[in-house]
């Protein structure tokens, strides 16, 4: 008999798409492989339903779509056959329940009050992981669960529909004692649906942890089955780590989005505000390991929209560079456990889920994609010539070309337009980074701002340089050691130089006499509100001359965030 499958026979949302599969089977249950029959869906209230239609895939599935209009319990009658002979699928009639948007103001409650009797409580000896008086199974993948009807049922308006189904079955003389949520939750959400049991089975769900890494595919999971307890205790969740958490967040959004798809505003909130906060927090966000590895994850089409951003925090396009390169020698060499996104397909999968393949599924032009936003203009020279000796297979011909030509058109003369014909177009650098209150620097200052996380980040003797700046006939860098110089005074201690840039056309003994300089060095702000602390300040005049080209230097920004 034909059956269905699919997230549309779960807890669906008011105004959020939703859908479901139809399987052709025989009258011996085997699966057909080839389409053509006639699929009809019909709703108890059509009315409150909107776009209902029927793909034929041509392989004996057939995807049906709708748009829930308003809250309520619904029955879903589905038949299938030649036109004048169809038939009801198994379990027929399917109950809908619709339930108003989860909506993300709503997210962050204040928890139930203490002297409220929390769901479960008393149910001390009933756990998951036995089975003991089990009388519900579940299925989620290739794992079976022996659970308990009730528990599930207080919990979950998916399990209450199902049993309320079951029940009317049952007395029919047809035996219906579970649910399979194989396709109903994201293959990226089944790990985590051990960590749903726990908080479901919890005598005190107001203490229950949940890690970072998980906690938005928990919030997934509470909206497909309708655990509204757990929802609102994941929000709270979110809420309270958003700020540090954002990248594992968006990583884990990644993994269950199938693009084309509606999420709902709840976790379409949630992952426009992390990709807002990713950009605001860039910087410290890859000097941490965890967080760095979860962007790295990210789908090529979402790190090239971060990367974008003209406001993105990073101390140098060189930084951007590296994560760049990163990213794609990671898709070389490495697969990852969970696997890539669905959302850096650029289809969605032929199942509905999530893909467990290799992070590499990038072909060229997600490859592109990611070095078109790198800057190439702005690049130190050292990483320039860095991304010159990068074997093709990392740097296509296509991209040096345009690396070059962004290159050479920010020196020439000639300017941007002289390179039109190449389709060149110019790119402006990235907002400068500045601390609060700090103005931007006028023509003779140089700014060179570097992330400074921990003591141990630089080691003594490391140097830093900024970008070379032409100041009056004298070109100019910033030079810093962030943990000291080897024979400096203050060993271990930030040192900070204006070096001369010598240029090909200066004489052998060139000189600068008398020029005037000063220092401004910055301590960023550590959190928000704080205002920026007093610069460091010194001035003196000094004489550049071949051979002697360095000296303590002009502004340096140090953002230790």
């Amino acid at each position: 008999m034909s059956f269905a499958k699919g997230p549309g026979l779960g807890v669906l949302k008011v105004n959020t798409p939703s859908s479901l599969s139809v399987f052709a089977c025989d009258r011996e249950g085997t699966r057909r492989n080839e389409g053509g029959d006639r699929v009809v869906a019909a709703f108890s209230h059509p009315e409150e339903f909107q776009d209902v239609s029927v793909e034929d895939l041509q392989d004996g599935r057939y995807k049906v779509t709708f748009l829930p209009l308003t809250p309520g319990s619904f029955s879903l009658k589905i038949s299938i056959g030649p036109e004048g002979a169809e038939e009801d699928l198994g379990g027929c009639p399917f109950i809908v329940e619709v339930r108003p948007p989860a909506v993300y103001h709503a997210i962050g409650v204040e928890p139930e009050p203490e002297g409220k009797p929390q769901l479960g409580a008393g149910m001390a000896t009933l756990s998951w992981r036995d089975g003991r008086f089990s009388d519900w199974t579940v299925q989620v993948g290739e794992k079976t669960y022996h659970l308990h009807a009730f528990l599930l049922a207080r919990a979950s308006l998916f399990f209450e529909s199902h049993m309320s189904m079951a029940s009317r079955a049952e007395s029919d003389g047809k035996a219906a004692k579970g649910s399979d949520l194989s396709e109903v939750l994201p293959q990226s959400c089944h790990a985590a649906f051990e960590d749903a049991l726990d908080f479901m089975y919890s005598e005190n769900q107001a203490a229950f942890e949940a890690p970072a890494s998980k906690a938005l595919l928990l919030l997934k999971i509470a909206d497909i089955l309708g655990i509204n307890s757990l929802f609102d205790a994941m929000g709270r969740r979110i809420e309270a780590a958003f700020a540090d958490t954002a990248p594992l967040l968006l990583e884990q959004y990644c993994r269950f989005h199938i693009p084309g798809t509606d999420d709902g505003a709840a976790l379409r909130q949630i992952r426009d505000g992390a990709v807002d906060l990713i950009v605001k927090k860039f910087q410290p966000f890859i000097t941490n390991n965890d967080m760095k590895t979860a962007l790295l994850r990210l789908p090529a089409r979402v790190l090239a929209e971060i990367l974008d951003a003209d406001e993105l925090l990073v101390e140098s396009e060189d930084a951007v560079f590296d994560f760049v390169l990163d990213r794609l020698q990671l898709g070389e060499s490495t697969e990852l456990e969970g696997g890539h996104s669905a959302e850096s397909r650029s289809e969605p999968p032929e199942t509905g889920k999530a893909s467990t393949s290799r992070l590499d599924y990038m072909d060229e032009s997600d490859e592109e994609a990611l070095w078109e936003e790198v800057r190439w203009a702005y690049l130190s020279s050292r990483k320039f010539a860095q991304a010159l000796a990068l074997h093709k297979t990392l740097l296509k011909p296509q991209v040096t070309l345009r690396a070059l030509t962004a290159r050479a058109a920010r020196f020439d003369l000639g300017g941007a337009e002289a390179f039109a014909t190449l389709g060149y177009q110019a790119v402006v650098p990235r907002k400068p980074i500045l601390p609060p209150g700090v103005p931007p620097p006028s023509s003779t200052e140089i700014d060179f701002c570097f992330h400074y996380a921990h003591s141990e980040q630089y080691a003594c003797g490391q140097a830093l340089r900024s970008q070379p700046k032409r100041i009056g006939d004298v070109v100019l860098r910033v030079l810093v050691f962030p943990a000291g110089t080897d024979t400096g005074v203050a060993r271990g201690s930030l040192s900070v130089f204006l070096e001369a840039v010598p240029q090909p056309h200066w004489p052998r003994d060139w000189e600068f006499a008398n020029i005037r300089y000063g220092i401004a060095c910055m301590k960023w702000p550590s959190g928000s509100g704080e205002t920026c602390p007093a610069p460091k300040k010194k001035s003196d005049l000094w004489t550049f001359k071949a051979n002697v080209s360095f000296i303590l230097s002009s502004r340096a920004f140090l953002p230790w965030l």
